[in-house]
Parts: C-alpha cells; structure tokens; sequence
C-alpha cells in the first residue's frame, strides 16, 4: 500500500487509497497503518499539488485528480472508524490544516462539493476524538463546524456531524 501512495501516477495513488479503504475492515490491518508510515503518506496526500487542478491540466486530469482526493479521504475516513489511535497519527502528520483548508475553501465559494462532504466528515471525526480536541480547537474546528452547520442546513447528517463535533 505504501509503494502505491508514493506511486508516480494517479492511478497508482488511486489503488493504493482504495488498498488503505480495504484494510479499514481489518483491525489488525489498521494497527499496521497505525503503526507504518502509510497513514501520514496519505495524509500528505490530502492536498497534494496533484489534488489542486492545476491552469493548464485537461478536464480528465482535474477528473482524475479529484477521483485520487476523494479516495484518499473516504480511505483515512474508514481508518479512523475501524481504528481510534489512526485520528492521533493522522493529526500528528497535520491532517486537522489540510482537512481544514478543503472544508474551508468550499464554504467560501470555491472547492468540489464531494471532496467538501468527505473532508467535512473526517475533519469532525478527529475533532470528536478526546486526545485530539486542544489541537481542534487550535485550529478553529469549532468555528469551522458552524460554519459549515449554517451552510449545510439541507445537508442533515453533515450538519449533524458537525453540530456533535
């Protein structure tokens, strides 16, 4: 899974998000994720410069660059819920900013909405990890998550989520 996070192509990435999302049903498979350096690669991977569409890439490239985003973030989100101690190394490897600017960048106007949800979804779930709230806090997660309860009204179970964070 490691040697495909760091792989030279998108669908490499891709793959080895999807490898990430699989081993999420496993515990053991987490603790190892928990324990590697797979989980902070993937991390890195949250706002990659391949994950910003660049002026001159062609629409299947932002395609296929949001596809590797939006995998990676469904991927760290499995991991946390199959593995509690994944939030602690994902917030060491500064996933709270990362996840933070994407969430931000799409209620200010701009960002992809499915990229938005997801990263909405994992920004709060680390928020609601006890170790980790001083670090949320610091980041302005709170404020983030009224904001986003203010924009998401018809978006019931992001709003929710946010409310609980």
């Amino acid at each position: 899974t490691l040697a495909l996070l760091y792989g030279a192509s998108a669908s490499e990435r891709a793959l080895g998000a999807a490898l990430l999302r699989a081993m999420a049903s496993s515990r053991i498979a987490c603790a190892v994720a928990v324990e590697t350096s797979v989980l902070p690669r993937a991390v890195e991977l949250i706002d990659a410069p391949s994950a910003r569409p660049e002026a001159d890439t062609t629409a299947a490239d932002s395609s296929a660059q949001l596809h590797e985003q939006l995998a990676v973030l469904r991927a760290l989100l499995a991991v946390v819920m199959g593995a509690r101690d994944a939030a602690v190394t994902m917030a060491l490897a500064g996933a709270v900013p990362r996840l933070q600017r994407l969430v931000l960048r799409h209620v200010a106007g701009s960002g992809q909405p499915t990229a938005f949800e997801a990263a909405a979804a994992l920004l709060f779930k680390l928020a609601m990890h006890t170790e980790l709230l001083a670090h949320c806090l610091q980041h302005g997660v709170l404020s983030t998550a009224a904001r986003v309860m203010e924009k998401q009204q018809g978006h019931s179970g992001l709003a929710a989520l946010a409310s609980e964070a």
